[in-house]
């Protein structure tokens, strides 16, 4: 009996900042999509195109190219709660007024 272990993929970038793997949102997939669909029917190279993202992990936010995009194994991190990380700071600044 063979069993094929299916992992997942996602299309993203490895961030400037950390180099850890950051995914893409689906709508510059799809407009990335289109524009290679587009290239194929025309002939015609079409110039890179230039999107921002935020790291999940260090928060850095830099510019990428289509060309960066690569396909990456495994499940994309989770978004890091960032209210959480803003209550706890209130928290700590609350704490100290009342002190």
């Amino acid at each position: 009996m063979t069993s094929e272990i299916r992992t997942e993929e996602y299309r993203g970038v490895l961030c400037r900042r950390c180099s850890q793997p950051i995914p893409i949102p689906k709508i510059v997939v799809a407009m990335e999509d289109a524009a290679k669909q587009q290239e194929s029917l025309s002939g015609q190279a079409q110039g890179g195109r230039v999107f921002t993202i935020r790291c999940r992990s260090c928060e850095g936010e830099y510019p990428y190219r289509s060309k960066d995009i690569l396909s990456l194994e495994g499940t994309p991190k989770s978004r890091r709660l960032r209210e959480n990380q803003l209550l706890r700071e209130s928290g700590r600044l609350s704490r100290a007024a009342n002190a």
